[in-house]
């Protein structure tokens, strides 16, 4: 089972990835749908595919849904509190 350390790293380099923005500069305040990100629909889709499988692999009884990826506040440590909390789960 990852540490929240570990998981939050993977949140972390999974935004960096999809949004094409550099990990060290990421703010646990950003949205994932505003600026400096401004991630669109097919990238968080992508990265939520991503997280999802890394959910799966630690707690099988649980899933990450596009629709709570998605969510049009959603900030950069929400989504590290909903993929910690559906691995602890």
């Amino acid at each position: 089972m990852p540490t929240k350390e570990e998981i939050l790293n993977k949140v972390h380099l999974d935004i960096a990835e999809y949004a094409s923005y550099p990990k060290e500069k990421l703010k646990d305040e950003f949205i994932l749908k505003e600026n400096p990100l401004k991630m669109d629909n097919p990238s968080l889709n992508f990265m939520t595919l991503s997280l999802r499988g890394y959910v799966k692999k630690h707690n099988s009884k649980q899933t990450l849904l596009a629709k709570e990826v998605k969510k049009s506040k959603l900030t950069v440590k929400l989504l590290g509190e909903l993929v910690f909390g559906k691995i602890k789960g």
